[in-house]
C-alpha cells in the first residue's frame, strides 16, 4: 500500500509544511509507504503521482490554496483510481462543497489517527467526514515532522534572499533561518480565527524534543536563525524558561523571532527571551481601538495591556513585529486612526496590516453569513487571500481608504526595515507616482489657460 499527501500553494512556500509533515512521519511510524508532495518547493505534483502510483492520496487545504487543490482534485480524479482524502480547516468548514468535488472522505480536526483509520478501511468511511481526535496529551509520544522527505533548503533557510517582501524581516539577507513548531491548540477565541470554534486543547512538545529538532536544523542545515510559528511561545512559562536557558547554554549563537499575545509579556520571561537569543517578538495587536479589539479578541486583552507589553519589550531591547486587523462589519475611520497613533505612538519596530477576512469555519464566518455580507456558496477562493484586499465587509469606511491605509503603513515598514532592493523599487515607484500626478496637474492647469 502506498500513500501520496500533498501540500498545495499558491506560490513558494515561507514556512515548514509541519501539518503535512507529522502526518507523514506518523504514517511512516506504522509502516505504511508515504511519499509527500510538496508544490511549495517547486515538486512536479503531476509527474510525481503519475510515476509514484499511490493507493490514497491526502490533500491539505485552508482557504488561501483552496483553488490550487481543486485544480489538483480534479487532475487526480481524472488521470488516477486513488482513494482521496481532504483535511485542512476549509475542508472542514465546507464538506458539502469539499465532497461535491469528487473527494472520497474528509479528515476533520487533527488528522493522524483519522487519516490511518481511513487508510486502514476506506469503505467504512466512504463519503463521509471523519473525526476521531488524538488522544495524546504529550506530543512528544508522535515522531517529528518528516523532515527527510522535505527540501528544506527551499522553506526559511535562504529567507530574506529567497523572499525579499517576506514579514519576517528578523533575520540578515543571508541568515540561515530554521523553524520548529512545537505545541498545539489555543486557549483563546478570536473571532477571525479558526479556534473561535473548535475545542483544541493545548499541549507542548517537551523542552527536550525542541532542542533535538533545533539540533537538527543547526547541524544538518548550519541554521543560523529560528522562527517559531506557534502563537504564544510564551504561554507555559515553566516550559519557555527551562527551553531558553537550555537554549542559551548549549547554542550561545542562535538568534531567533518568537510570536506572543501582549497578556503573556512580564520582565521575567523577556529577560530569559533575551538573554537566550531572542531578536524579535511579534504580537497580534490587531487595533489600537478599544471597541474593535473587544469585538475581534473578544475582551481578552485591552489596548492598555497591548502598549504595556511594547514597553516591556523596548526594556529590554527586543524588537516588536506588530500585526494589525482593519475591517471590521462596524469600524469608524476614527477607529483606524487609533490604529495608526497605536502604531506611530509606541514606536513600533515592524508591522503589517491587514484587511479583515472571514475565512469559512470561524465565528466571524458565521456571523457574515448570518448578516447576508458573504454566501456560503459561489465564492471564488482566489479572492480569499489575507493581503489581497479585495472585498470587504465593513459597512462605514470605504474599501479604498481602508487599502490605501494599509499600502502605506506597509509600505513604510517595508521601506524602514527591507532590502536594499525593497527600498530602491518602493522610492522608484513614489517618485514615478509623484511625478506623474505633478505632470497631471500641470495638463489640467494649462488646459484651463
Amino acid at each position: 500500500m502506498k500513500v501520496a499527501l500533498i501540500q498545495p500553494a499558491k506560490d513558494s512556500c515561507q514556512l515548514v509544511p509541519f501539518t503535512m509533515g507529522y502526518l507523514t512521519s506518523y504514517l511512516e511510524k506504522h509502516n505504511i509507504e508515504t511519499k509527500f508532495i510538496d508544490e511549495a518547493s517547486h515538486d512536479d505534483v503531476e509527474k510525481t503521482l503519475s510515476d509514484y502510483q499511490p493507493d490514497f492520496i491526502g490533500i491539505t487545504c485552508t482557504t488561501p490554496i483552496a483553488s490550487q487543490a481543486y485544480r489538483l482534485i480534479k487532475w487526480i480524479k481524472e488521470n488516477t483510481t486513488a482513494y482521496l482524502v481532504m483535511g485542512g480547516v476549509h475542508a472542514s468548514a465546507l464538506p458539502d462543497e469539499i465532497f461535491a468535488l469528487g473527494v472520497d472522505s474528509i479528515v476533520m480536526g487533527e488528522g493522524e489517527e483519522a487519516l490511518l483509520q481511513i487508510i486502514k478501511d476506506p469503505n467504512r468511511y466512504y463519503k463521509q467526514t471523519v473525526d476521531i481526535p488524538l488522544k495524546i496529551k504529550d506530543l512528544d509520544e508522535l515522531p517529528s515532522p518528516a523532515f527527510h522527505q522535505m527540501n528544506i533548503e527551499k522553506y526559511y533557510v535562504h529567507a530574506r534572499r529567497i523572499f525579499p517582501k517576506s514579514l519576517w524581516r528578523f533575520a540578515p539577507r543571508n541568515a540561515r533561518v530554521g523553524s520548529i513548531l512545537s505545541c498545539r491548540g489555543c486557549p483563546y477565541k478570536c473571532i477571525f480565527c479558526v479556534n473561535s470554534k473548535r475545542s483544541s486543547p493545548l499541549r507542548f512538545n517537551s523542552v527536550n524534543r525542541m532542542l533535538s529538532e533545533v539540533e537538527y536544523f543547526v547541524s544538518k542545515h548550519k541554521v543560523q536563525y529560528f522562527f517559531f510559528p506557534e502563537d504564544d511561545l510564551f504561554c507555559n512559562k515553566k516550559r519557555f524558561l527551562s527551553f531558553a536557558e537550555e537554549l542559551r547554554l548549549r547554542y550561545p549563537k542562535i538568534k531567533y523571532y518568537a510570536q506572543s499575545r501582549a497578556i503573556s509579556l512580564n520582565d521575567e520571561i523577556l529577560d530569559a527571551a533575551k538573554r537566550s537569543g531572542c531578536v524579535q517578538i511579534g504580537i497580534g495587536f490587531e487595533s489600537g481601538s478599544e471597541r474593535i479589539l473587544n469585538y475581534l479578541k473578544s475582551g481578552f486583552v485591552t489596548v492598555e495591556q497591548s502598549k504595556r507589553a511594547v514597553e516591556l519589550c523596548k526594556k529590554h531591547k527586543i524588537k516588536v513585529f506588530g500585526n494589525f486587523i482593519i475591517g471590521a462589519p462596524d469600524e469608524e475611520w476614527s477607529d483606524v486612526e487609533l490604529t495608526r497613533r497605536f502604531i506611530f505612538d509606541n514606536k513600533i519596530d515592524d508591522a503589517a496590516v491587514f484587511m479583515l477576512m472571514p475565512f469559512p469555519g470561524t465565528e466571524l464566518w458565521n456571523r457574515c453569513l448570518k448578516g447576508g455580507s458573504i454566501s456560503e456558496k459561489g465564492n471564488n477562493w482566489e479572492e480569499w487571500y489575507l493581503s489581497s484586499h479585495n472585498f470587504s465587509i465593513c459597512n462605514a469606511v470605504d474599501k479604498a481608504k481602508h487599502i490605501q491605509f494599509a499600502d502605506t503603513i506597509n509600505e513604510h515598514f517595508q521601506y524602514k526595515n527591507g532590502d536594499i532592493s525593497i527600498k530602491y523599487e518602493l522610492l522608484r515607484r513614489n517618485v514615478r507616482n509623484f511625478l506623474m500626478k505633478r505632470i497631471s496637474e500641470t495638463i489640467r492647469l494649462l488646459k484651463r489657460q
